[in-house]
């Protein structure tokens, strides 16, 4: 799909046939103007993708499904909704595995309970 903006905030909007595959089997859409109303709110989305780097101990837990959060320095101004996958590292290091993105769900912003002002606690 390519979208280019046009003068007056009209889109430019062009399909190609996997496209349009894809928007009706994923999204159920058949008709142009749904297809446009779509894209559009895709560029209207606010909705950002955070790559954290997790330690091995962390990732482990989260895979196997026992640990569904994370608590972070909120500097990248986490938002509900946001995606986030995980990438795994041994002290720092990078060894390649990356979990599946996964939708925040809700935050506990610092401040409160005791949680520093600059940290953050997502679930998903």
């Amino acid at each position: 799909m390519e979208i280019d903006s046009m003068p007056e905030n009209k889109l430019n909007i062009s399909y190609n046939a996997e496209d349009i595959l894809k928007l009706k089997n994923d999204f159920g859409v058949n008709g142009k103007e749904e297809m446009l109303k779509l894209a559009k709110s895709e560029l209207d989305s606010d909705v950002k993708h955070h790559y954290l780097k997790t330690e091995v101990e962390y990732f482990d837990a989260v895979k196997s499904g026992k640990k569904k959060f994370e608590i972070r320095k909120n500097d990248r101004d986490f938002m509900v909704g946001d995606m986030v996958t995980l990438q795994m590292v041994d002290k720092g290091i990078s060894c390649d595995a990356e979990l599946p993105p996964f939708e925040i769900k809700y935050i506990l912003y610092g401040g409160k309970y005791g949680l520093d002002k600059d940290y953050c606690i997502f679930c998903w």
